[in-house]
């Protein structure tokens, strides 16, 4: 399988080349980068077949030889000019991340070469005059028409002082045109063009050759001023620019956007009252007013119908009933599948009252009025008035919006703050976080801000199969910790109904951590019931059923999650109408 290195600062743009490799599983191996940063060191441990630039990371940066085929893609036509003027075959002009990969796939270049060539078949031909000699005055109307060199290298020197008439007709014209930086340039093209003319075979020939000389020459000149001039400014931006946090954060890029909104001295007063609350809260802390943060859970498949939404209402319920000693713990259910939720459904909660998008909409104003992101805070009261909660259990719930056309309303920076101050102020011990078998940012913000992240498999090839996907995703981004992925196999069937056991499923090298070598933890499995399915129907989580199998093997994963093993007291059961249309 050919690899492939592909470089962009454009995170939302190689977010969609991740996505689109996961979903249609082309015959190449894809990694990405938002930057130069640790270029060396990545192929290295990669070992390319071929790096793929973009034109953003392209322009200013002269250093490509690393022993590795080089080739570019453009944002505009400029990019494709740069393309070639630096000697490297362009994809063309790209505008999705599945027009580029099939481009990659089909190996659809075109290489500097074939482009002048076509250029120079589109261009008039001259007229045919029979020339003796290539005159000095010929040569002045050479090098005078700068129709031939590229509009970068004309403006480049179009400031430059012109020089002394005296001087030899084709020195003015090299440092009229190119303005060599050295004595050494100035004679090295010199001798060069001179060579040309003294060796040419005719007039024509001579004129044509001599034309070709020259263009080649300021390109070298002008590599070399930008190399020692551009190349440092370059990299100084670069250094500035470069990511704090991980890779694929770059997949929000319109928190960056937001925090646009601001002026100067608003930032300066925003971040320094955030770090004021950051002190306060430190100080909080330890007098013992506000709790440490909440533990997240994140339930996730890359496969539907695996059962997600049912083990995360389920584990959510169960972790609601548990005491902490004086009390039971404080936990909430996020729903991050915010294009089809169904958290709602499965817990009969109120589709007439709160939900994310009403927050979103809050969150929205604030950053409309001039607030920046991450600076919004707020408090726990402030925080409960955007969830429901169910009084039987006292399970908080964060809702999904309600329609998916307002799903479409949430941009990334709103459910950013939604996760951090849930997790920081919603003064809960655990949130869980049901999500979408899909690469959305909604599902990525739950995956990243994760401490426990239960991977949910079936004895199905194709659930193992596309979670596979997932893990190798996961592994290429360098800041993502694998250790958190724990497993829970669902729908558990004897391997004689299947075709393959437990152990073989979670034994199975797709489903060894790369970084350890060793099997991501099983946390528990669940065994194949439709007494699950009812209870989903009714809106009633079986954990409620005490003696029943599904609830102690939801409780064996709840132990691993709290640390020590606990029993849920009895319940009192509702009645069938109670539980389908009693209120919360």
């Amino acid at each position: 399988m050919k690899k492939i290195l592909l470089i962009d600062s454009r995170p939302d743009f190689t977010a969609d080349i991740e996505s689109w490799v996961i979903l249609n599983d082309p015959d190449i191996d894809v990694r990405v980068m938002n930057s130069l940063d640790r270029l060396d060191t990545k192929i290295a441990e990669f070992i390319p077949d071929e790096i793929i630039v973009s034109e953003n990371i392209l322009n200013g940066y002269q250093d490509w030889n690393r022993g590795v085929t080089v080739r570019t893609y453009a944002i505009s036509q400029e990019g494709i000019h740069l393309s070639y003027q630096m000697g490297f075959d362009s994809y063309g002009v790209i505008d999705t991340a599945e027009n580029l990969l099939e481009k990659i796939e089909n190996q659809e270049f075109e290489t500097p070469k074939k482009q002048m060539a076509e250029e120079k078949q589109s261009s008039p031909k001259p007229e045919n005059k029979t020339i003796p000699e290539l005159s000095e005055e010929k040569e002045d109307a050479l090098w005078d028409d700068e129709t031939f060199l590229d509009e970068d290298t004309a403006s480049f020197f179009a400031d430059e002082p012109e020089m002394d008439e005296s001087q030899s007709t084709i020195e003015t014209s090299l440092r009229v045109n190119m303005m060599p930086s050295s004595q050494e340039d100035k004679e090295e093209v010199q001798e060069k063009n001179t060579k040309v003319v003294e060796h040419s075979s005719s007039s024509m020939q001579k004129e044509a050759l001599v034309k070709e000389k020259i263009q080649e020459d300021v390109k070298t000149l002008n590599r070399k001023r930008l190399d020692s001039k551009e190349n440092k400014r370059f990299q100084e931006s670069i250094g500035e620019k470069r990511e704090t946090t991980s890779d694929i954060l770059g997949m929000h890029s319109k928190n960056r956007e937001a925090r646009d909104y601001l002026k100067s001295d608003d930032m300066d007063m925003s971040v320094r009252k955030s770090q004021q609350r950051k002190i306060d809260r430190i100080v909080e802390r330890d007098m013992g007013n506000i709790r440490d943060a909440a533990k997240v859970i994140t339930v996730y498949s890359a496969k539907g119908g695996v059962g997600k939404t049912t083990l995360s209402c389920e584990l959510a319920t169960y972790l609601a009933l548990t005491s902490n000693g004086r009390n039971r713990y404080k936990v909430c259910i996020a729903d991050f599948n915010i294009d089809f939720g169904d958290v709602k459904n499965t817990l009969n909660f109120d589709p007439n009252k709160a939900c994310m998008s009403v927050w979103a909409e809050d969150i929205r104003e604030r950053v409309n009025a001039g607030q920046r992101p991450e600076t919004i805070c707020y408090s726990e009261a402030e925080i409960s008035k955007y969830l429901q909660i169910d009084k039987s259990s006292n399970l908080y719930a964060l809702l999904a919006p309600f329609t998916n056309e307002d799903s479409m309303d949430i941009n990334t920076y709103e459910l950013e703050v939604i996760m951090r101050n849930l997790r920081e102020n919603g003064g809960f011990d655990f949130i869980v976080c049901d999500t979408g078998n899909n690469t959305r940012d909604s599902s990525f913000i739950a995956l990243e801000n994760a401490d426990i992240i239960i991977m949910v498999l079936t004895q199905c090839m194709n659930t193992a199969l596309c979670n596979y996907g997932l893990l190798n995703t996961l592994y290429q981004l360098n800041s993502f910790d694998l250790n958190r992925i724990k497993l829970v196999i669902n729908k558990e069937q004897s391997s004689r109904a299947v075709g393959i056991s437990v152990e073989e499923l979670v034994e199975a090298d797709a489903f060894r951590n790369p970084e350890t070598k060793k099997p991501y933890e099983l946390l528990g499995t669940i065994k194949n019931s439709n007494k699950v399915k009812l209870a989903g129907n009714m809106g009633s989580p079986l954990v409620y059923d005490v003696s029943s199998e599904f609830t102690k093997e939801i409780g064996v994963i709840a132990s691993k999650i709290i640390g020590k093993s606990y029993v849920l007291p009895e319940m009192k059961k509702k009645g069938f109408f109670a539980r389908l249309f009693g209120r919360k």
